[in-house]
């Protein structure tokens, strides 16, 4: 088998998209190629070291053994070009290269995208790779630079920011509110609306009340664990949501929504956190989008 050669560099990138993602059309779009050049790139790769990486079929891609066998090389190996292109800097300072994040779909669409534009108005030159999911997924076995997390990381070796209180709020439409025929004045007040919320929030208790969440199931007229679904039917007026204040405050400002029994508050849910990965050095970037990401987190309950 040839050595990793760093004229080679492109197409292990290809390699690895494609390894990493199972799916060429998938790998094609987060590289920015049309799918024939990543496959033109892939056979070559596969010509240069005499294997084949990949089984293929009309539905899925896999990676053949020696595929398997070369992923975690490749990806030692291009973390540490990353790593050394971070610490390359041109003339006036300005830092490069590429942050590896995995978040949540909620706070990614609400709040990430938008953080992400703002910091690269600052440091053109830094690139980002978002892998949005609801699932936990390991941070060092994936190559992730900074995770979101909805809860304290466990473990001494986890390096952490905190960003802002998981507050949990009931909200609805004006419209919504002004049409019931009896106000909610108090929780037992909701047996006779929808409610909608995620299951994760089923213990949480009301305050000055003996109640939880969960006591309104019948009253979760759609069931599903994403939340972004559910802040879209309150502001069409269908029900009252559950939802983090961080996800809704700018609807309330802006009058599209209104809270919800204010007297008769949830239990606080953690917070949410920027995680790094334990034993991995932090870059120069990844420190200035750490440092911006805390301070942009102060706009998002206000």
């Amino acid at each position: 088998m040839q050595p990793f050669q760093v004229k080679d560099l492109h197409m292990w990138q290809c390699f690895y998209e494609v390894a990493e993602k199972q799916n060429f059309s998938a790998a094609a779009k987060g590289l920015g190629l049309s799918l024939p050049t990543l496959s033109k790139k892939v056979a070559a790769l596969e010509r240069n070291l005499q294997r084949q990486l990949f089984r293929r079929t009309t539905r899925r891609t896999s990676m053949t053994e020696e595929g398997r066998e070369l992923f975690p090389m490749v990806k030692a190996a291009l973390e540490e070009m990353n790593q050394l292109e971070g610490h390359l800097q041109n003339e006036d300072g300005e830092i490069s290269g590429i942050i590896r994040m995995t978040s949540f779909p909620a706070f990614a669409h609400r709040h990430l995208v938008g953080t992400f534009v703002r910091f690269q108005k600052k440091h053109p030159k830094v690139r980002f790779h978002l892998h949005v999911s609801d699932h936990i997924i390991d941070l060092v076995e994936n190559g992730i630079d900074v995770a979101i997390r909805s809860q304290e990381p466990q473990g001494a070796d986890f390096i952490y920011r905190k960003l802002v209180p998981n507050q949990l709020i009931l909200c609805a439409s004006p419209k919504f509110l002004d049409s019931l025929k009896t106000p909610i004045r108090s929780p037992k007040d909701l047996f006779e609306v929808p409610v909608y919320y995620i299951s994760a929030f089923r213990k949480i208790k009301f305050a000055n009340v003996d109640m939880r969440v969960g006591d309104l199931q019948r009253q979760r007229m759609i069931e599903s664990e994403t939340g972004l679904l559910f802040t879209e039917l309150a502001l069409m007026g269908a029900g009252i949501a559950i939802r983090s204040r961080w996800d809704v405050q700018r609807f309330i400002n802006q009058g599209k929504l209104r809270e919800v029994l204010p007297k008769f508050p949830l239990e606080e849910m953690a917070s949410l956190y920027a995680v790094t990965p334990p034993g991995k050095q932090i870059s120069k970037r990844i420190r200035a989008f750490l440092d911006f990401l805390v301070q942009d987190s102060k706009s998002w309950l206000t």
